[in-house]
């Protein structure tokens, strides 16, 4: 029974938009509908989990949700904003509603300084914790960004061209891997990087 899904209009619960395993803790799993909801015994039972940035009254969603590898009480939540507004709150650092962090397992939010309306991918590196992100940013466009300090700044790595925000993703088995995709409508290739995001090699498809 949520805002945006009252129970009187959905008995069945709300249609899941996303949905999201933690990978250290078996029976976890998270699911972004009308807020994020979480449930710790494998989906029979849900907890609302109130984060301030999916509000239907303010007009900005939330549509994807990172568990850190490391911690499972870190979570990154990616609003879905696709333009600015007045509703996109600013930190001091300027962050215009793209990305939100949490490191008590959703009980309280802090906004990051990711200068994008919205983020389509993260992907965090399981060793060294640094975070990539895929977004358009305010001031490169269709950009892979990356973050060494835990998300409180933000390096542009790769501007991807192309009909949106890029995916990107960590390669697992050899963190130092990185992948980047332009967005799949385009039916273009990528790129790779074997160091971090340094340089960067072009991946046809």
């Amino acid at each position: 029974n949520t805002v945006g899904y009252p129970a009187a209009q959905y008995p069945a619960g709300p249609p899941p938009g996303f949905l999201m395993t933690d990978p250290k803790i078996s029976g976890v799993v998270y699911c972004i509908s009308g807020g994020i909801l979480k449930s710790v015994d494998f989906g029979e039972t849900w907890a609302i989990l109130s984060t301030g940035v999916d509000d239907p009254s303010v007009g900005v969603a939330v549509d994807r949700l990172d568990v850190d590898p490391r911690n499972s009480q870190v979570l990154y939540a990616s609003a879905s904003a696709s333009i600015e507004s007045s509703f996109c709150r600013s930190t001091p650092t300027g962050g215009e509603c793209g990305l939100y962090k949490t490191v008590d397992g959703g009980q309280t939010w802090t906004q990051l300084s990711l200068q994008t309306p919205g983020v389509y991918s993260l992907s965090i590196d399981s060793n060294s914790g640094a975070i990539y992100s895929g977004a358009v940013l305010a001031a490169t466009g269709n950009t892979v960004s990356k973050s060494t300090d835990a998300g409180v700044t933000w390096t542009p790595l790769k501007i991807i061209g192309g009909l949106g925000p890029p995916l990107v993703r960590v390669d697992p088995s050899t963190p130092s891997t990185v992948y980047a995709f332009d967005n799949p409508g385009s039916g273009a290739g990528g790129v790779r990087s074997a160091d971090g995001g340094a340089t960067w090699t072009a991946m046809p498809l």
